[in-house]
């Protein structure tokens, strides 16, 4: 597990002793934990000046800029706001923020008792006619009305959505690849 620690002052303090010296720049921090696909709104967001020699580059400065966007990954306490945490601009709060391009959002019906989150990372298997792996590595972008929501390629989406399905949680290193087809089913029904 990484930890991310911080030397940050908050903005009201520009003469915080930890700077010694240092001109800061004003970074936007997140003021509790934020999770995915969420529309950023003042009261989750605060401005504190950091010594610029922390300050990664994609880092945002200005809180105008923040307010109103979508988060594309889940943000602790306390950490900056980077461009890559954040959904392009004028994207809609929900699943849409967490999908990728080339993927589409299916609904998957009648799900019970799942373990998944939004965020995790399951394998689609379809049950019928015969058992066959249509999907590994699709993200969990929302819930619906008590269903999950997935990305997946959309050359499956109608396989996947049409069910019954069976979704295997993933906890391996290699949740950060892309969705693929898979070989299991051969072609998609």
């Amino acid at each position: 597990m990484w930890w991310l620690i911080l030397l940050a002052c908050p903005a009201s303090k520009p003469d915080c002793p930890c700077l010694d010296g240092v001109v800061p720049v004003s970074v936007v921090i997140a003021s509790h934990a934020i999770a995915p696909g969420v529309a950023l709104t003042p009261s989750d967001l605060q401005v504190v000046q950091m010594d610029p020699a922390y300050v990664i580059d994609s880092a945002m400065r200005e809180l105008p800029l923040v307010i109103g966007r979508v988060t594309s990954a889940s943000i602790v306490e306390g950490e900056p706001i980077r461009t890559e945490r954040l959904a392009p601009p004028a994207t809609e709060p929900g699943p849409a923020a967490l999908t990728p391009e080339g993927e589409v959002a299916v609904v998957v019906a009648e799900i019970v008792h799942t373990p998944a989150s939004v965020g995790d990372f399951v394998d689609v298997w379809r049950t019928a006619p015969a058992p066959c792996r249509l999907v590994v590595r699709a993200s969990v972008v929302g819930l619906r009305d008590g269903n999950l929501v997935l990305a997946v390629p959309k050359a499956l989406s109608d396989a996947v959505s049409a069910g019954p399905v069976v979704l295997a949680l993933r906890h391996d290193p290699d949740t950060l690849q892309p969705p693929i087809a898979a070989l299991d089913c051969g072609a998609a029904p």
